[in-house]
């Protein structure tokens, strides 16, 4: 199945979906594992049903980023240190998640960036362990159980 969305940060990337219904505070997600001398991308807020996922060869699905402004920067940190998700797809694009995506794009020009695509529908696409491939616009989803 292909869906098409609005690209925020433009790439490729493929990878299996790890997806929630919880909007994602990327601050709480990542600042235990920014704080450590190993990387991780494991996701270290204990509220949160991904508690305790790798996103490092995920493709992260949510609905949106919660928290404070400076959750853009620790994804800006988490992609600098190798530990984000592989490419984000979400429902609604927020400041929180360009904030982020803009400072990689402009501060880490040598790094490979993961996509984020915006795609309102996508929550009702996709499970978590189906294979997406997200080019551009493009994100394409191959179901886990065959369909």
């Amino acid at each position: 199945m292909k869906v098409e969305g609005k690209e925020v940060l433009v790439g490729k990337a493929e990878g299996i979906a790890v997806v929630t219904e919880q909007p994602v505070n990327f601050l709480a997600a990542y600042s235990r594992n920014l704080a450590l001398p190993w990387k991780t991308g494991r996701i270290s807020d204990n509220r949160h049903e991904l508690y305790g996922e790798d996103l490092r060869t995920a493709i992260l699905v949510m609905p949106c980023c919660s928290g404070s402004t400076g959750g853009g920067v620790f994804l800006l940190e988490a992609i600098r240190k190798g530990i984000a998700p592989r490419g984000i797809v979400t429902a609604e694009v927020d400041t929180l998640l360009v904030s982020g995506a803009v400072l990689a794009e402009m501060w880490l020009e040598e790094r490979r960036l993961p996509p984020i695509v915006e795609c309102p529908d996508i929550l009702s696409c996709v499970s978590t362990g189906d294979w997406i491939k997200i080019e551009r616009e493009c994100i394409e989803i191959c179901s886990s159980t065959g369909d």
